[in-house]
Protein backbone atom coordinates (compact mmCIF):
# COMPACT_ATOMS: atom_id res chain seq x y z
CA UNK A 1 0.00 0.00 0.00
CA UNK A 2 1.67 3.97 -1.27
CA UNK A 3 -0.20 6.17 1.09
CA UNK A 4 -0.18 9.40 -0.76
CA UNK A 5 0.91 12.62 1.27
CA UNK A 6 -0.52 15.87 1.13
CA UNK A 7 2.35 17.37 -0.61
CA UNK A 8 0.98 15.20 -3.35
CA UNK A 9 4.25 12.74 -3.86
CA UNK A 10 3.59 9.53 -3.49
CA UNK A 11 6.61 7.14 -0.74
CA UNK A 12 6.73 3.35 -0.69
CA UNK A 13 6.12 2.07 2.90
CA UNK A 14 9.74 0.62 4.41
CA UNK A 15 10.33 -2.12 7.15
CA UNK A 16 11.24 -0.04 9.86
CA UNK A 17 14.37 0.76 10.67
CA UNK A 18 14.92 0.91 6.61
CA UNK A 19 16.16 4.69 5.49
CA UNK A 20 15.16 5.65 2.36
CA UNK A 21 18.82 7.46 2.14
CA UNK A 22 20.68 4.56 1.87
CA UNK A 23 19.05 2.92 -0.45
CA UNK A 24 20.45 4.79 -3.51
CA UNK A 25 23.95 4.60 -2.34
CA UNK A 26 23.72 1.09 -1.19
CA UNK A 27 22.67 -0.15 -4.82
CA UNK A 28 25.14 2.76 -6.53
CA UNK A 29 27.99 0.62 -4.25
CA UNK A 30 26.82 -2.77 -5.20
CA UNK A 31 26.79 -2.05 -8.55
CA UNK A 32 30.32 -0.60 -8.49
CA UNK A 33 31.74 -3.79 -7.02
CA UNK A 34 29.93 -5.89 -9.49
CA UNK A 35 31.27 -4.17 -12.63
CA UNK A 36 34.90 -4.19 -10.22
CA UNK A 37 34.53 -7.90 -10.14
CA UNK A 38 33.78 -8.49 -14.10
CA UNK A 39 36.65 -6.08 -14.79
CA UNK A 40 38.97 -8.33 -12.76
CA UNK A 41 37.72 -11.53 -14.38
CA UNK A 42 38.16 -10.07 -17.65
CA UNK A 43 41.73 -8.75 -16.92
CA UNK A 44 41.98 -12.33 -15.57
CA UNK A 45 41.01 -14.12 -18.65
CA UNK A 46 43.05 -11.74 -21.19
CA UNK A 47 46.51 -12.15 -18.83
CA UNK A 48 46.69 -15.88 -18.42
CA UNK A 49 48.79 -17.72 -19.95
CA UNK A 50 47.26 -20.82 -21.35
CA UNK A 51 47.85 -23.34 -19.56
CA UNK A 52 49.10 -26.63 -20.67
CA UNK A 53 45.27 -28.42 -20.71
CA UNK A 54 44.07 -28.72 -24.35
CA UNK A 55 47.44 -28.25 -26.31
CA UNK A 56 49.12 -31.06 -28.42
CA UNK A 57 51.78 -33.35 -26.52
CA UNK A 58 54.68 -31.75 -28.59
CA UNK A 59 53.65 -28.09 -27.12
CA UNK A 60 53.31 -29.09 -23.80
CA UNK A 61 56.99 -30.68 -23.90
CA UNK A 62 58.03 -26.93 -25.41
CA UNK A 63 55.80 -25.40 -22.33
CA UNK A 64 57.42 -27.73 -20.15
CA UNK A 65 61.24 -27.18 -21.01
CA UNK A 66 60.77 -23.47 -20.77
CA UNK A 67 59.50 -24.02 -17.35
CA UNK A 68 62.87 -26.51 -16.87
CA UNK A 69 65.32 -24.01 -18.67
CA UNK A 70 63.65 -21.14 -16.40
CA UNK A 71 64.32 -23.19 -13.18
CA UNK A 72 60.74 -23.47 -12.49
CA UNK A 73 60.79 -26.71 -12.56
CA UNK A 74 63.67 -29.81 -11.61
CA UNK A 75 65.53 -31.96 -14.35
CA UNK A 76 63.80 -35.08 -12.35
CA UNK A 77 60.62 -33.33 -12.78
CA UNK A 78 61.27 -32.57 -16.60
CA UNK A 79 62.67 -36.07 -17.19
CA UNK A 80 59.00 -37.89 -15.65
CA UNK A 81 56.78 -35.34 -17.80
CA UNK A 82 58.87 -35.78 -21.01
CA UNK A 83 58.77 -39.56 -20.75
CA UNK A 84 54.69 -39.00 -19.79
CA UNK A 85 54.35 -36.97 -23.01
CA UNK A 86 56.81 -39.00 -25.32
CA UNK A 87 54.12 -42.34 -24.68
CA UNK A 88 51.31 -39.71 -25.60
CA UNK A 89 53.11 -38.21 -28.53
CA UNK A 90 53.82 -41.86 -29.87
CA UNK A 91 50.24 -42.44 -29.45
CA UNK A 92 48.84 -39.02 -31.42
CA UNK A 93 51.48 -39.73 -34.08
CA UNK A 94 50.64 -43.61 -34.78
CA UNK A 95 53.75 -43.99 -34.24
CA UNK A 96 54.46 -47.78 -34.54
CA UNK A 97 56.38 -49.16 -31.76
CA UNK A 98 59.83 -50.50 -32.23
CA UNK A 99 60.60 -53.99 -33.12
CA UNK A 100 63.76 -55.91 -31.20
CA UNK A 101 66.65 -57.27 -33.80
CA UNK A 102 66.21 -60.73 -34.29
CA UNK A 103 67.97 -62.65 -32.61
CA UNK A 104 70.64 -65.52 -33.77
CA UNK A 105 70.56 -64.81 -37.08
CA UNK A 106 73.05 -62.96 -39.55
CA UNK A 107 72.93 -60.44 -41.58
CA UNK A 108 74.21 -61.28 -45.28
CA UNK A 109 75.55 -58.37 -47.42
CA UNK A 110 73.69 -58.35 -50.70
CA UNK A 111 75.60 -58.22 -54.20
CA UNK A 112 78.62 -59.18 -54.95
CA UNK A 113 81.11 -58.99 -52.33
CA UNK A 114 85.08 -58.32 -52.73
CA UNK A 115 86.81 -60.41 -55.01
CA UNK A 116 83.30 -61.89 -56.57
CA UNK A 117 83.47 -59.46 -59.68
CA UNK A 118 82.86 -56.45 -57.66
CA UNK A 119 85.75 -54.86 -55.92
CA UNK A 120 88.61 -56.41 -55.38
CA UNK A 121 89.49 -57.32 -50.96
CA UNK A 122 90.56 -54.79 -49.11
CA UNK A 123 93.44 -56.28 -47.52
CA UNK A 124 95.01 -53.54 -44.98
CA UNK A 125 98.77 -53.40 -45.67
CA UNK A 126 101.18 -55.09 -43.54
CA UNK A 127 102.91 -51.41 -43.00
CA UNK A 128 99.87 -49.67 -41.85
CA UNK A 129 100.31 -47.36 -44.93
CA UNK A 130 97.17 -47.40 -47.70
CA UNK A 131 98.28 -48.23 -51.26
CA UNK A 132 97.36 -45.11 -53.34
Amino acid sequence: MIPTGTTGRTEAVLAPGWEQSLLVPGLCLAGALLLGAVAIALVRRWHQEPGPEGLTPSDQLAHYQVLYEQGTISQEEFERLRALLRGELHTSLAVPPRLPPPTGTSVKPVGPGPGQGGEPPHNPPETGVRPA
